[in-house]
């Protein structure tokens, strides 16, 4: 009895300890949660607060952004406009002082092309040059220069076709300093005309293949209506740096143009033969001048043997070929006995020319004039 009256006194307490204590767990948790909830709340608070505020911030930055862009444009445009207004003036200016120079050389220009139209309008100051080429039976009529003093261009390639070798008809460009050469002959002789015998020659052709006619710096000409002598006389006058060769038995002269210095030489040999030239060209000239003419020396000998005398003159009448030595050909001997020939003078007054030898030194004489000298151009 006693056991189940303490029960009944102590199961009461135990139960109102249990739903107390239950009820305090269940308190806890609760404010656990509603704590965390009001952590939650605060933290998106505090974002929403931050996007909220960057929001305002960035509306902020691109309301100034937009202000100062608008000011940029505004002035850039400013700018840009007094750019375009300063180029349209430079541009003006420009316009206006191009105009202005064009303007001062047309009327220059106009004022030159009148003093020339005057000038052209009388004498023909530049007068043009004719040629005549021998070996091709054709003429030309060249212009180095119009009536206004202007050069012509083509003249350079009309001459190199003019002048070209006559065997292979090959071409080559003619120096001008002999085209020059060659048009102030025909204005000092009046314009007559030149006959051109040879020009530019190839070197396939060509004797000696270092002549000045390979180079097209070398022509054989006369002035027609002009003695040679008159033509080589003015020709070592009036040019410098210049050879002249003088040809006694052909129709020409010799003339080309040189880098260095002058020359001149007398070849006695004709078209077709090896050049024969004078030892003394420069003593010959004198004598020409003074009025001797050019002739080449002969020699006689004059043979004593016993009973009959030989005189014979050597004076060369065909060449030989180049390369080949043969001896001089003699005139025909004239054979006399002795008393048919009058006595000879004493040997002081013969003339200079006669030379008495004695027989056995003949032959070597004879060889010795029998050498060809070689032209050298």
């Amino acid at each position: 009895m006693r056991c189940s009256l303490r029960l009944l006194f102590i199961l009461p307490g135990f139960l109102l300890l249990s739903a107390s204590a239950a009820q305090g767990a269940g308190k806890t948790k609760a404010a656990k949660a509603a704590k965390t909830h009001r952590q939650v709340a605060k933290k998106a608070t505090k974002k929403s607060k931050k996007a909220t505020r960057t929001k305002v911030a960035m509306k902020a930055t691109k309301k100034i952004t937009k202000k100062i862009t608008k000011k940029i444009t505004k002035k850039t445009a400013k700018k840009g406009t007094r750019a375009k207004v300063a180029t349209k003036k430079t541009a003006k200016k420009g316009t206006k002082a191009r105009t202005k120079k064009i303007a001062k050389k047309g009327t220059r220009t106009k004022k030159r092309r009148r003093k020339a139209r005057r000038r052209c309008r009388g004498k023909d100051r530049f007068p043009p040059m004719t040629l005549y080429h021998a070996n091709f039976r054709k003429s030309l009529t060249l212009r180095l220069f119009d009536r206004c003093g202007r050069p012509n261009k083509r003249a350079p390639k009309q001459m190199s076709h003019f002048l070209r070798c006559y065997q292979t008809k090959r071409r080559k460009t003619i120096h001008t300093r002999l085209v020059k050469s060659l048009y102030s002959v025909s204005r000092a002789f009046k314009g007559r005309r030149l006959i051109v015998y040879s020009g530019y020659r190839s070197p396939r052709v060509a004797k000696l293949k270092r002549s000045y006619h390979t180079r097209g710096r070398a022509i054989d000409f006369r002035v027609e209506g002009v003695s040679r002598r008159k033509l080589r006389n003015y020709v070592m006058k009036s040019f410098k740096k210049i050879g002249v060769g003088f040809y006694p038995n052909t129709p020409f002269i010799h003339m080309d143009v040189r880098e260095k210095r002058s020359a001149f030489w007398v070849d006695f040999s004709s078209n077709g033969e090896d050049s024969r030239y004078a030892k003394n060209p420069y003593q010959l000239l004198r004598k020409d001048q003074h009025g001797v003419p050019m002739k080449e020396r002969r020699r006689l000998w004059v043979i004593f043997p016993s009973d009959q005398i030989l005189v014979a003159s050597a004076t060369p009448k065909a060449s030989t070929p180049r390369g080949q030595s043969a001896p001089m050909p003699l005139a025909p001997l004239q054979i006399a006995p002795v008393a048919a020939i009058p006595p000879l003078p004493p040997l002081p007054s013969l003339p200079p020319l006669l030379h008495v030898r004695p027989a056995q030194t003949q032959q070597k004489s004879a060889a010795k004039s029998s050498a060809l000298v070689t032209r050298r151009e």
